[in-house]
């Protein structure tokens, strides 16, 4: 991000939070962008789909599509946004949350967070093997360093004072102690294709 980017955050925060000192400010603002995200979050899974087709794939008429798209709309239920997860295989977080935290959250308009991928077995093994080895790690407080670059078809974790996750963001360094478990130098998971 260039400084440009992070000075028109900093701004737009530091805007919101003055006008957030009234509570029908706060009120109506929560209502209109959590009424935005959701009708723009729809229309964005939609995709290309038109929205008799989308309709159809939510077993719903291309009124209620309509309906669902529109921000001024504002009376979808839970009940109605579970289906809509179901069919098409996304989970769905309903949470209250602190208004620093909605802060952070409600200028997240990306096509990652609007569209997220459906559910993929691959991302969840994944997933799930590396947090039970962070997991581990905390719980037997001794460092470690992941080395997720080591091969292809397998991360190494070794017995170090920091572990390093590399993405196609860079790396990072942690502490953190290793998984339960770790014989040897290395403890090796298989890597899942993304």
């Amino acid at each position: 991000m260039g400084t440009n980017h992070l000075s028109a955050i900093s701004h737009r925060l530091i805007r919101l939070a003055e006008k957030f000192r009234d509570k029908a400010y706060r009120d109506s603002y929560v209502g209109a962008t959590v009424r935005r995200f959701v009708a723009q979050q729809i229309r964005a899974l939609r995709g290309d789909l038109s929205q008799a087709d989308f309709g159809h794939l939510l077993e719903k008429p291309q009124s209620v599509v309509s309906r669902l798209e529109d921000p001024a709309y504002g009376k979808l239920t839970i009940q109605t946004l579970l289906d809509i997860a179901a069919k098409l295989d996304r989970a769905l977080i309903v949470q209250f949350v602190d208004y620093p935290t909605f802060m952070k959250f409600s200028g997240d308009f990306s096509e990652l967070t609007l569209a997220p991928v459906a559910y993929d077995s691959a991302s969840i093994d994944k997933f799930s093997r590396l947090y039970a080895i962070f997991d581990s790690a905390v719980a037997s407080n001794n460092p470690i360093k992941i080395d997720a670059a080591s091969s292809d078809s397998v991360i190494k974790i070794e017995t170090a004072k920091n572990y390093s996750v590399s993405s196609v963001n860079g790396s990072r360094d942690y502490e953190a102690p290793p998984p339960v478990g770790i014989t040897g130098s290395y403890l090796e998971i298989p890597r899942y294709a993304n």
